[in-house]
């Protein structure tokens, strides 16, 4: 096995422990794939300015890009992918359930907001991604955990225990940005909380009652405001901007996905036929 981590600028210093400590228990060689920060950086900039729901399409697009490049470099043949039917099977469409692999939406938001064409960033589309390589046969994906009788609660008890894992305060929260957004620009510019199909996935697997996660969806999100400004503070000095910008950035009213050109429409559209496609060329309806 190599383990393959794609670093796009927001790996939280946990998540940096995390991924050496797993490495080196498993005896794993790791190769890690950089994104240039100045171009990621302007490309997140751009979707907060467009003020879409789902600002974690770029960093999606980048991570599955640079490993779809990877793969095919060097003719791996399988990949394996922690998606799960256990603990992400609730999510509303209009909770940003737009598909990342469209490489012509991110171009098209970038090119909104930047005089130039976006260059040096790992973009995969949803042809790419899905079909073709579904017809060459250049790899698989395997969800392993949708093999087995996955708990999510044993599994981060297995990793504390053998490999000295340390975990995050809430889904994705590995990712500095992931985090800000489903924590703070969600609430603040749309009024939702992601936790709560977060937590109604554990409800509807049987990994938590319906009385604990009411339970926690009355915390707060944040320990303090001071938590919480620091957290903006993390972001806007990240981005290069002023506190000014970032609340002008908060205030405005936000595009649809649909003012911008993408594939979404075709991607909604060949959906219903992907799983379909797996099955006739790889006989599994688990193996993407």
């Amino acid at each position: 096995m190599l383990a393959v981590h794609v670093d796009a600028g927001w790996n939280s210093e946990l998540a940096v422990q995390n991924i050496e400590k797993l490495c080196k228990c498993l005896n794993l060689d790791l190769h890690t794939e950089v994104v240039n920060w100045n171009v990621m950086r302007k490309v997140q900039l751009s979707f907060l300015k467009a003020g879409l729901i789902n600002q974690d399409i770029p960093q999606d697009n980048a991570f599955f890009a640079a490993l779809h490049k990877f793969a095919k470099k060097n003719k791996i043949k399988y990949l394996l992918n922690g998606t799960n039917y256990t603990t992400e099977n609730t999510l509303p469409l209009a909770w940003g359930g737009e598909e990342p692999m469209d490489s012509k939406l991110i171009k098209s938001v970038y090119e909104k907001f930047n005089k130039e064409k976006l260059k040096d960033f790992p973009l995969v589309s949803y042809w790419q991604y899905y079909v073709i390589k579904s017809i060459f046969k250049t790899y698989k994906t395997v969800d392993l955990l949708n093999y087995i009788d996955y708990s999510k609660e044993m599994a981060i008890k297995e990793l504390q225990e053998t490999v000295g894992f340390k975990p995050y305060a809430g889904k994705h929260n590995e990712s500095r940005f992931t985090k800000f957004h489903q924590n703070y620009y969600l609430v603040k510019k749309f009024g939702f909380e992601k936790r709560r199909a977060h937590f109604a996935s554990l409800v509807i697997s049987g990994q938590m009652s319906r009385e604990d996660a009411l339970t926690q969806m009355n915390l707060p999100i944040y320990n303090s405001k001071f938590d919480e400004e620091a957290e903006i503070e993390y972001i806007i000095k990240k981005l290069a901007i002023s506190r000014k910008e970032f609340d002008h950035i908060m205030s405005m009213n936000p595009y649809k996905i649909t003012d911008f050109p993408s594939d979404q429409i075709l991607h909604q559209k060949i959906k219903p036929f992907t799983s379909k496609i797996r099955k006739f060329f790889f006989g599994e309806k688990v193996l993407r």
